[in-house]
């Protein structure tokens, strides 16, 4: 059974989500600035409710290992739930992708961009529910060296 550094363990993770959400958040901006010119606020609260939960945990973990970098590297997970919480993480991105990259799929249907975004969450919402969940275990998951 491999193991890992909560600290290396939590690094390999937040690399993924600061590479992929900035991707999405550009990529969201070209299509939601030109698209919601007299609409309100709602496709950017889409964007919010669906980025902000994962990246406020990994932003606060790695607050807290600031103080505790010592404890984090005295702790190790095993490698099973790091692979677990990468692949949960990527699916979770790409399917954002995919809900922005099929826009202009839904706008030859006449479906306003809000509608289309809409479509999308229902199954973001339960992804991103799973995902949130590894996430806390993952976080919380320590076993001391030598256990």
């Amino acid at each position: 059974m491999a193991a890992v550094t909560q600290y290396e363990a939590q690094k390999k993770i937040a690399v993924i989500w600061f590479i992929f959400a900035p991707i999405i958040i550009v990529l969201f901006a070209l299509m939601a600035i030109p698209r919601s010119g007299k609409s309100s606020g709602e496709p950017f609260n889409w964007i919010v409710n669906f980025l902000s939960p994962a990246l406020t945990l990994i932003t606060s973990a790695f607050v807290y290992a600031i103080n505790n970098r010592e404890k984090l590297q005295a702790t190790v997970i095993d490698s099973f739930y790091i692979k677990l919480v990468k692949g949960a993480s990527v699916f979770y991105l790409l399917a954002m992708l995919v809900a922005l990259g099929t826009t202009p799929y839904s706008e030859a249907r006449d479906v306003s961009f809000p509608d289309h975004l809409k479509l999308f969450s229902p199954y973001l919402t339960l992804i991103q529910t799973s995902l949130l969940a590894l996430l806390g275990i993952f976080f919380v998951k320590q076993q001391s060296k030598g256990e």
